[in-house]
């Protein structure tokens, strides 16, 4: 089984101050390496979960196929919302960031992803 952990990564490009990256580990009780941090994006440059607007409170669910993070990027209900990228297998990469709409986000801004497991 592999461990994957989600995080907000500060890290100043041209295009973005901060996004969500990505790390493995194939055992999550060893104090064994984790992989080098990956960049999240989805599967067509046109879907990426990191864009020029601000991401952040990363929270993976149980199963490792849905990733819900706080985002600011434009078409958004509010000031900051809640978005969710799914994949079919831990494996596959993630797609399109997907806007949860109401009744989780509205006109007010969201400023926090759950940071909970989640049951699908």
């Amino acid at each position: 089984m592999r461990y994957t952990m989600v995080f907000l990564a500060i890290v100043i490009t041209a295009l973005t101050i901060a996004g969500i990256a990505i790390a493995d580990r194939a055992n999550a009780m060893s104090f064994g390496s984790w992989s080098q941090p990956q960049n999240l994006q989805a599967a067509g440059a046109d879907d990426a979960v990191n864009t020029t607007a601000l991401e952040g409170c990363p929270s993976i669910s149980k199963d490792g196929t849905s990733l819900y993070f706080a985002s600011n990027r434009a078409g958004g209900l509010g000031g900051v919302d809640i978005y969710v990228s799914a994949r079919s297998d831990v494996d596959d990469p993630w797609g399109a960031p997907v806007n949860v709409g109401p009744p989780i986000n509205t006109s007010a801004g969201e400023r926090r992803s759950p940071n909970q497991h989640f049951r699908r």
